[in-house]
């Protein structure tokens, strides 16, 4: 349905308003993604993006003195943990599900690895590659339609970006083929207070 719209609104929106993202841009940055939030989507994936603005925000110093390793593993639960907060019923087979796997698999990574954030995020984009992969398990509307869950794929996206942005493989565009087509299906239960 209208995920990737939504998805694509979010993000452009936010990119519109703070063109060059800097520490003096962060508050901007967050009041414009609350702002541009479209859709369900697009609400989850702006509380993720407004709660790593916040930290960065107001924990510089703390955040600078982390390993990187440690600091990828830490705003990707941070980011988890925003997703989970933005929805009054969390939904397994969702975008929430996908950003807790990549999370947890980013934890274990920084512990074995805390100075190497390439690694730690190539273990959370392994997580939710795979966690994404079992969302039609899940939920019963998505192995009916033969899809994956949209915020779960975008999420993926997102860290595939991320890896790529570290020095890793390149992120590639979607899948378009009718197996991989992408489709929300479900409603994810409205925004909390």
């Amino acid at each position: 349905a209208d995920t990737g719209s939504n998805l694509k609104l979010t993000m452009t929106g936010i990119s519109h308003a703070v063109p060059d993202l800097r520490q003096a841009s962060l508050d901007a940055a967050g009041q414009a993604a609350i702002l541009c939030a479209h859709g369900n989507s697009g609400a989850i994936i702006a509380e993720m993006f407004v709660s790593v603005c916040r930290a960065m925000e107001h924990d510089v110093q703390g955040l600078r003195a982390m390993p990187s390793g440690t600091l990828a593993a830490f705003l990707l639960k941070l980011a988890a943990v925003a997703a989970r907060r933005a929805v009054a019923r969390p939904v397994t087979g969702t975008i929430l599900t996908v950003a807790d796997a990549a999370s947890a698999a980013a934890a274990e990574a920084a512990a074995r690895r805390p100075s190497d954030a390439l690694a730690v995020v190539q273990a959370a984009q392994e997580a939710a590659r795979t966690s994404l992969a079992r969302t039609p398990e899940q939920l019963d509307v998505l192995a009916a339609a033969g899809v994956v869950d949209a915020g779960g794929q975008a999420y993926l996206l997102l860290v595939d970006v991320l890896v790529e942005i570290l020095g890793g493989a390149p992120a590639q565009p979607l899948a378009t083929t009718a197996s991989s087509a992408i489709t929300e299906q479900i409603e994810v239960p409205r925004m909390s207070g």
